[in-house]
């Protein structure tokens, strides 16, 4: 899925080379004999490595802390109850259905290239539509023009051709206790299978995986209901529905638009059950783990030589292992916080005003209602963490695209196009894709701080314990602000 991009050392270009004077061999023993343990790799990231990135790194944590200071310093303002969020999968009509059909009929073709196509992933447009065009550029929309998914999904068109002919829609009930748990355990699996699966960009092994859940999510949505489905089963769907609520620009009920503060609708989740908020927890760690097995660090500690990688089917076990290890302690950890800041800013009624109905701020209640707020920092680890993926990968799509059955064909006229990796082999292009990679990152915090204590406004009867309650959580991501840079910095060896 992620083809390793050459990051070139300056070590090794023939220019640095020509200037190095020689050292015979006695002197070099001399020299490595007198020299103290270091430690190098030729990997990726070598030019990151040449990088202030532990002063970037201590800048974007401080703008994180000072903007937490200064929300502490705002008066206290419990601004008036927001009506509870609809999460409701509308019933698509007109250009929506049309659009999914067409995206039905796209799908099939892409199954069509994956069996018939080349046998390369950087050739064969399937997997390079699956992880390209659908998991980096379109999930990467929604934070920017909304719930796009839901109406180029390749099922709703199907669903509500069945229904008009006479196919009952929704034929099973779906529990109201089993709240988005079976969206948890989804949104789990399908981290193991890309993080984990020896070849998850295989196209024939892709092309059986992709009809696989096409078929079960089409049966799904039909047995329970396009709203059941998609909004509490389908951890996809809900995952792109939760990024789509950080656009700044939304329909109002009259249908014309409207601007918006970024991620608003998240602070109005009075209704959503305890498992929602365990989702949302589970995109924030996910995304994190996604970045931090790739390290040295990690490699170190599970004992492989980052120079010697024995590939992904020796490490199956070990990656879901700690896929599931860190989502725990990630989830102990931030809970740990909720729970002192309870503690700290004490149980007292909240204010008629609030969006919930009168009783004490518990851990649980505030949990539910702050983790949503974390879905901003999720959002730009996938931006941060695909950008440069999406660099070269794009360039390969647009080749696939031209030539999708790898027979010669040109329907784009690009000719003999080259993909180049250019951008990763100057110091300047290097930092200017680190440095936005780092500006994302540490908004994304900003925003989830701003988020969480608009929530604490709605919870808490005053200012005092507004700021007692966010002192744990601020703590929180702060230190999340710096690991999420700290592993941007981090030499990659998997």
């Amino acid at each position: 899925m992620h083809p390793r991009i050459p990051l070139l050392n300056p070590m090794w270009t023939s220019t640095t080379a020509r200037r190095t004077p020689r050292v015979t061999p006695f002197a070099g023993f001399v020299l490595l004999c007198a020299s103290p343990v270091a430690y190098g790799h030729v990997s990726e990231q070598a030019l990151v490595l040449l990088l202030p990135t532990d002063v970037y790194a201590t800048v974007g944590t401080s703008i994180v802390i000072l903007s937490a200071l200064a929300l502490a310093g705002l008066p206290y303002n419990n601004r008036a109850a927001t009506p509870p969020l609809s999460d409701e999968w509308a019933q698509i009509r007109g250009p929506s259905i049309v659009c999914s059909l067409i995206a039905t009929a796209a799908l099939a073709l892409l199954l069509v290239a994956g069996y018939a196509g080349s046998r390369d992933p950087l050739s064969n447009l399937l997997p390079l539509a699956v992880w390209t065009v659908w998991w980096i550029v379109l999930v990467s929309l929604h934070g920017f023009l909304g719930n796009l998914w839901r109406h180029v999904n390749p099922w709703s068109g199907l669903v509500h051709v069945m229904h008009a002919k006479g196919v009952r829609d929704g034929f099973a009930s779906l529990p109201r206790a089993v709240g988005r748990w079976p969206a948890c355990v989804l949104l789990l699996g399908f981290s193991a299978f890309v993080l984990a699966d020896p070849a998850p960009d295989d196209p024939s092994r892709l092309a059986v995986i992709v009809a696989g859940i096409w078929l079960a999510a089409l049966v799904g949505a039909s047995a329970f209901g396009p709203h059941a489905w998609f909004t509490r089963i389908d951890a996809l769907s809900l995952l792109m529905s939760r990024f789509a609520m950080l656009a700044p620009l939304h329909r109002t009920s009259t249908s014309a638009f409207a601007l918006r503060i970024p991620g608003l609708p998240l602070t109005h989740v009075a209704d959503y059950p305890r498992s929602h908020a365990v989702f949302c927890t589970l995109l924030l760690g996910i995304g994190s783990y996604d970045g931090l097995n790739e390290t040295f660090w990690w490699l170190h500690h599970i004992g492989v030589n980052p120079l010697e990688y024995p590939g992904r089917s020796a490490l199956i076990l070990t990656t879901v292992t700690g896929l599931l290890l860190f989502n725990l302690l990630l989830l102990a950890v931030f809970l740990l916080c909720i729970a002192t800041g309870v503690r700290l800013a004490g149980r007292m009624q909240p204010p008629k005003n609030t969006v919930r109905a009168p009783g004490k701020v518990s851990t649980g209640l505030m949990f539910e209602r702050i983790a949503p707020t974390l879905v901003p920092i999720a959002f730009a680890y996938h931006l941060a963490h695909y950008l440069t993926t999406f660099l070269v990968n794009g360039q390969y799509t647009l080749v696939a695209i031209s030539d999708p059955l790898g027979r010669g064909a040109d329907w784009l006229g690009l000719g003999h196009h080259f993909v180049s990796t250019g951008m990763f082999n100057t110091p300047s292009s290097v930092k200017a894709i680190w440095l936005t990679q780092a500006t994302v990152v540490t908004l994304g915090h900003l925003l989830s701080l701003i988020l969480a204590h608009r929530v604490a406004e709605h919870l808490f009867s005053s200012r005092r314990q507004v700021v007692l309650s966010q002192i744990p959580v601020v703590i929180f991501m702060c230190a999340y602000t710096g690991f999420g840079l700290w592993l941007l910095a981090s030499p990659k060896g998997a």
